[in-house]
């Protein structure tokens, strides 16, 4: 198994996950953390060296977990038609987005605490999306779907409207639970926008979205 010390430090990981999420970072004190990971303070001082290193080691672990929905998803995009292909990858990501839900949790609160900043932290888990999409873009390419060229400006534009859409729907609801309701709002306002996009980002001018 995993040696004591691995052990100790993933439970005192899991603990302020948890903690940062349902009680934003300024309210979370590392004491209440090393009660609920059933460790001594001590014990979560000797792993990290202070409440903000703590808090960037857990962004960075839960930014790591592997995305489930991926894997399934390559299976299923077809290369045929860009909007039906936008579509499945885009509701995809918004159910992965709220699999991930605590680090989406721990922003939205950031956005009203004290917590520390880091780079590259507004998108997170979107970075990884972007990545998955990315390299859907650059095979779609290749099979003639779209123009061959580099889509990382298009790629972002896409995953920030995701983005926008789950904050709106997160920060209405008070809610972080991928309810019925949400998810159905949410896939319309996907359904919504893939023609728009489709033609606006990934189609050469002119062209019409093949069906």
């Amino acid at each position: 198994g995993m040696p004591a010390e691995d052990r100790n430090r993933n439970k005192i990981i899991q603990a302020s996950l948890t903690l940062f999420g349902d009680k934003g970072y300024s309210d979370t004190t590392t004491k209440e953390i090393a009660a609920l990971s059933g460790l001594s303070e001590g014990t979560l001082f000797n792993h990290f060296k202070d409440k903000p290193s703590l808090y960037k080691a857990t962004i960075d672990a839960f930014n790591n977990l592997p995305i489930h929905e991926l894997k399934t998803i390559d299976k299923k995009v077809g290369y045929r038609c860009l909007e039906d292909d936008l579509y499945l990858l885009g509701t995809t990501y918004i159910k992965a987005v709220f699999s991930h839900v605590n680090v989406m949790r721990i922003l939205i609160q950031e956005k009203t605490s004290a917590a520390p900043r880091f780079e590259n932290r507004e998108l997170y888990p979107l970075i990884r999306l972007g990545d998955h999409f990315k390299s859907y873009l650059a095979r779609a390419a290749e099979k003639g779907l779209i123009p061959r060229k580099k889509y990382g400006m298009e790629a972002d534009i896409f995953l920030n409207h995701l983005a926008a859409m789950i904050f709106r729907a997160t920060a209405v609801e008070r809610n972080f639970t991928l309810t019925a309701g949400m998810k159905k709002n949410l896939f319309e306002e996907v359904k919504g926008l893939c023609p728009k996009l489709a033609r606006d980002l990934f189609l050469p001018r002119g062209a019409k979205p093949s069906r």
